[in-house]
């Protein structure tokens, strides 16, 4: 089978736009959050919660770094959203939004899984296999951060040299 580059491209192009509304999503429920009714002694660690989410939005958005470290931040701030989301373990509302924000990534993972998916037969079997293993990457980076930095890089570039993409 030929190399169809609409197809491809149209792949690629689905997973950012997969990613790229996860975000909005994420951005418009942590402003929700924001102004979750809790008590005065949580308001502390709702605050924390949103800042730290907030922040890993900015670190994840800044291709400005490089990828391991933007990955790290992120990380870090996911990991002070998970602290203050404890404190603030009985308040239902938190947590459902919480659960929200946390439920846009799986959501852009699997709209990624699909897209791969249904490659094959529409590209040669090696960019299929490449954009399959591109697609595992970012859901390496997902739930294993900068430990899968290096995964990431390797997938990208079996993907480029498998396209002929350069750069």
């Amino acid at each position: 089978m030929g190399h169809d580059p609409t197809a491809l491209r149209d792949a690629l192009l689905g997973v950012q736009e997969a990613f790229a509304q996860a975000a909005r999503h994420r951005v418009a429920t942590i402003r929700d959050l924001a102004h979750a009714e809790v008590g005065d002694g949580e308001a502390p660690a709702l605050r924390a919660l949103v800042e730290a989410l907030l922040r890993r939005e900015a670190a994840d958005a800044d291709e400005t770094l490089p990828l391991a470290e933007r990955v790290a931040r992120a990380g870090g701030e996911a990991a002070r959203a998970a602290e203050a989301r404890a404190q603030l373990a009985g308040q239902p509302e938190v947590q459902r939004l919480s659960a929200e924000i946390d439920a846009t990534w799986q959501e852009a993972l699997r709209r990624s899984d699909v897209l791969a998916e249904r490659l094959p037969g529409h590209v040669a079997p090696e960019i299929a296999e490449a954009f399959a293993d591109y697609v595992g990457a970012l859901r390496a980076l997902h739930t294993d951060g900068a430990a899968a930095t290096g995964t990431y890089a390797a997938a990208l570039h079996r993907l480029n040299r498998a396209t002929g993409f350069t750069g």
